[in-house]
């Protein structure tokens, strides 16, 4: 089999054949988000709140999204940081408690993988609650976060900000 590689200023790019998926599931404690070499941020998806499979913020098996945090460590075996939480939402804001147990924020969309996308540098997620494609991109030094929604102008655009997750405490401010 004959490897097929892109060159870029002199760079090899072998980004695109990895996988940031290996290991979200399981124990890996892995996170698929937007990193780059170096970076001094990891922007990536939030889909569970805190307990052992939340270690990194992100576990394959979950269907759905609580938001999306900056920051975030691979392999760590136990929660981490309290990061703040980013969630692109439309229509009416809903805030109310979920339990001390769940996995879920209020304001959580459901989310399919195979609408979801990522490589080194880029994370993509359709949010099927919210009807909005969900981006992440990142450089060594700052994320962006990008919503995109095919439904009309009629519906206000929120991101929602939840401070202090992960720790079985939640503020709004």
């Amino acid at each position: 089999m004959k490897l097929n590689f892109m060159l870029m200023s002199g760079v090899l790019l072998f980004g695109m054949y990895s996988c940031t998926f290996i290991g979200t599931g399981g124990h890996g404690h892995t996170y698929p988000g937007a990193v780059v070499p170096n970076g001094m941020i990891q922007p990536s998806p939030d889909t569970r709140i805190y307990q052992w499979d939340a270690c990194s913020g992100y576990y394959y098996a979950d269907s759905t999204m609580n938001g999306f945090s900056h920051t975030h460590l691979n392999g760590t075996g136990c929660g981490d940081y309290g990061d703040v939480l980013l969630m692109p939402t439309v229509g009416k804001q809903d805030y109310h408690a979920m339990g001390e147990e769940s996995q879920q924020m209020a304001y959580a969309s459901a989310f399919s993988h195979d609408n979801e996308v990522a490589q080194p540098g880029y994370y993509s997620v359709f949010l099927d609650r919210y009807q909005v494609k969900a981006e992440l991109t990142a450089t060594k030094r700052a994320a962006i976060l990008c919503q995109r929604r095919k439904m009309p102008d009629l519906y206000w655009t929120w991101i929602t900000v939840c401070s202090v997750r992960r720790m079985k405490r939640w503020s709004w401010r």
